[in-house]
């Protein structure tokens, strides 16, 4: 929502949250910081007011609203990466432990001499930075039309809440007086 008053800002996210929405907002300005607070997102823009910059979550370093979007699929591919990492972590301590500590010898005589799961713990370790460091393979989501691969959140998904009248945004200036609100919208499949 655009052109408000700090006040209506305010009361316009307080609404879509009493309505059960996860509500984000995007601004650069003294009279953004409120909205900035409320909001279960509070993204501010880099070169905005210092109060913006200290109220929000985020802070967009550049003056793009794709920055929105690429803030938000690399939040979500990292929040991927880390629930993959904790189930490889957990299922391979769920194993190995056992099998170290020796529960599985008097029935299947399998056992694990220390030195190798120490190695085996180690490595572990070694395969959860290595999977972490994939997250540098995220491309910046600009443009148009951004290539769809490896993208979790895709700004498809921003037209489709505004279809639905979720997302109100004023693009007159995208370089001054850049707010947006939005109601994001989970996938949860």
């Amino acid at each position: 929502m655009a052109q408000l008053l700090p006040d209506e800002k305010y009361s316009a996210i307080a609404e879509l949250q009493e309505a059960g929405h996860v509500v984000a907002f995007v601004g650069d300005g003294i009279n953004d910081s409120q909205a900035l607070v409320q909001a279960d997102l509070g993204m501010a823009v880099g070169a905005g007011a210092e109060i913006a910059i200290d109220a929000a979550d985020v802070v967009l370093v550049r003056n793009e609203l794709w920055d929105v979007v690429t803030a938000l699929a690399l939040s979500t591919a990292t929040y991927r990466r880390i629930c993959y990492n904790f189930l490889w972590a957990m299922g391979y301590n769920v194993l190995g432990i056992p099998v170290a500590a020796g529960v599985f010898y008097p029935s299947l005589r399998l056992r694990l001499p220390p030195a190798m799961a120490a190695m085996a713990m180690a490595m572990s370790s070694v395969c959860v930075v290595v999977s972490s460091l994939m997250l540098n393979r995220f491309e910046r989501v600009h443009g148009k039309n951004p290539p769809s691969t490896h993208r979790p959140f895709h700004p498809t998904s921003f037209l489709k809440a505004k279809r639905k009248g979720y997302e109100r945004v004023d693009s007159s200036d995208q370089h001054r007086n850049m707010e947006m609100l939005c109601v994001v919208e989970r996938d949860d499949h």
